[in-house]
């Protein structure tokens, strides 16, 4: 696992992330909210974990389902860490993030995943996640999302494609 020293700043973490390579850069974004906390990571940093952590769940040698559920919790933390700004380990100097606010684009990705088994036709047994289980994510997705007019029909899209693939499952 790798370790960022306690006296380094911020910054200078946040080059020795970039430089990383994918697979570095898991072990590494670890290593930073664990320093740093989750509130750390931009939107755009959990966006570009979340599908470095897809795509990494076909190269991996464990099991899908352990895949898959790694893809989730990623995915969870960033709408838990990106709706709220979360409060730093204290007695560490943490500067706010301004982007911690309602990301749309994370909980698209998130309802996307989540849909995915059941709209491509998946057999009950194959799905990582109960049909109950999607409709709560939704749910959640829909509430925490409901200011964005012009952007919820994405979430509504996925939702229809959903309801439509479990009833013709049924």
């Amino acid at each position: 696992m790798y370790t960022f020293p306690a006296s380094t700043p911020l910054h200078t973490d946040r080059e020795t992330l970039s430089s990383q390579t994918p697979p570095e850069r898991t072990n590494a974004r670890h290593a930073l909210t664990q320093k740093w906390g989750d509130a750390i990571i931009t939107a755009p940093e959990w966006r570009e974990w979340i599908s470095e952590e897809r795509t990494r769940m076909y190269e991996t040698t464990e099991t899908p389902f352990e895949g898959r559920n790694r893809v989730l919790k990623v995915a969870e933390r960033a709408v838990a860490n990106v709706y709220g700004i979360t409060c730093a380990k204290r007695g560490q100097e943490m500067p706010l993030n301004t982007e911690k606010i309602i990301d749309f684009e994370i909980w698209r990705m998130l309802v996307d995943y989540v849909t995915e088994d059941i709209i491509a036709g998946e057999d009950e047994e194959d799905r990582f996640m109960s049909i109950e289980e999607v409709r709560n994510v939704i749910e959640r997705a829909v509430k925490q999302n409901q200011g964005y007019y012009e952007k919820i029909h994405h979430i509504f899209e996925l939702q229809n494609k959903f309801e439509n693939a479990v009833h013709t499952q049924m």
